[in-house]
């Protein structure tokens, strides 16, 4: 079956995808301040702080530095720069690579961990002030701004200087890299002109892309609306609907220096469906009934209205290949072509689409999303769009 075998390749390659490297030229610098050149494997966020995954020129093997091994690494070409430092995450002390953002009179260092930004401020005399940005605040009103001061109370102290720069600050209503690098720039040049030019050392809108991929466990009902075509011209269509318990597991990929609102998909789903028709005042037999099993293949993409946020509006659509197997029949004479003579292929090729939601728990996500799937199986004369409530958990 070549539909079969297009979507089975397409998510065999998203799988190989994920678990690629992202190889880049870079360079790390020793205690001793020498720099050794060579391929850094650029990762996520998480995984740049825990550790440097280095090929110098040269080399045949791969080096894994700690943060206590080496002073710090960058990606060539202005890309991003990460430092040893030892900074407090939620009270408890932290040594690890720091994403170094900017350098001045206050520098900026960035660090992520269970989903949420830390930045930190260092002053010329080294004193730390720690901003956190959860992105728990999904819109922005007037009376979140007593919050939001709340939440910068410790890096104004820095900013006394300036009044434009603590109303800003106040009242933004996120917490990006890009604001803070813009901001403290700003903010270097109008209070210390003589400490020279902050230098930024990550161009953030042209960061390099990396593929950051989660396995996702799906489980739910749908309904099915069948309609069954008959084979003998004086019988009428058999309407039949029935539920349809399922269960699914997928991956999700998203390239979040992309784009960290689109999401690529690939699914595979398992359903049983058994449904019957009760005779009605004219028909004096039994009841019909019919039964199949469903592998359900479905390859596309979901856009994530507020990736940052704990709560997010969803939508999603794309390719759906369902192949149904196991049909049994009670008393379905007429309606199921057990010679298979119509002209058609034994799966229905056709579509999906839903929208819902998805909600942070800790490092993981929880989605629930109504969908709509298209099928229509010829072979079997049987038309079931189905209609479902998915529950989801991506680790």
């Amino acid at each position: 079956m070549r539909n079969t075998a297009i979507i089975l390749i397409l998510m065999a390659g998203l799988m190989k995808a994920s678990a690629q490297t992202n190889p880049l030229p870079g360079y790390v610098i020793t205690h001793q301040n020498d720099t050794i050149n060579g391929i850094i494997d650029y990762r996520t966020d998480a995984k740049n702080a825990h550790s440097c995954m280095f090929l110098a020129d040269g080399d045949s093997i791969i080096t894994e530095y700690k943060p206590q091994d080496i002073k710090g690494y960058r990606i060539k070409d202005n890309g991003a720069y990460y430092v040893t430092k030892t900074f407090p995450v939620e009270g408890v002390e932290k040594t690890f690579f720091a994403e170094f953002l900017l350098s001045g009179n206050v520098s900026l260092y960035r660090h992520r961990e269970n989903n949420t930004d830390y930045f930190y401020l260092v002053d010329q005399d080294g004193k730390i002030a720690t901003l956190r940005e959860t992105g728990d605040i999904p819109f922005y009103r007037e009376d979140q701004i007593a919050n939001q001061r709340k939440k910068v109370q410790e890096a104004t102290q820095m900013f006394q200087n300036s009044q434009k720069t603590l109303q800003q600050l106040w009242t933004t209503p996120e917490i990006t890299p890009t604001f803070l690098t813009k901001l403290i720039k700003e903010y270097n040049k109008e209070c210390h002109p003589d400490a020279g030019e902050s230098v930024v050392f990550n161009n953030l809108e042209k960061s390099p892309s990396k593929v950051n991929a989660r396995v996702r466990f799906e489980a739910g009902v749908g309904i099915n609306d069948m309609t069954v075509c008959p084979l003998r011209y004086w019988l009428s269509q058999l309407k039949i609907t029935a539920l349809s318990p399922f269960i699914g597991v997928g991956i999700d990929v998203v390239l979040p220096r992309v784009s960290k609102s689109l999401i690529l998909q690939a699914t595979a789903y398992y359903s049983y469906t058994k449904g019957h028709k009760e005779p009605d005042k004219i028909e004096s037999y039994f009841r019909r009934e019919l039964q199949y099993h469903d592998i359900c293949l479905q390859l596309g993409a979901a856009y994530s209205f507020l990736p940052k946020k704990t709560i997010s509006p969803i939508v999603r659509a794309g390719a759906s290949l369902d192949l149904l197997m196991g049909m049994k029949t009670v008393r379905m004479e007429g309606y199921y072509d057990m010679n298979k003579h119509v002209q058609d292929k034994s799966g229905s090729f056709r579509y999906y689409a839903g929208l819902g939601a998805e909600m942070k728990v800790g490092s993981h996500k929880v989605s629930l999303t109504g969908n709509f799937v298209m099928r229509n199986f010829g072979t079997f004369g049987l038309r079931a769009p189905m209609y479902t409530i998915n529950l989801g958990f991506i680790l």
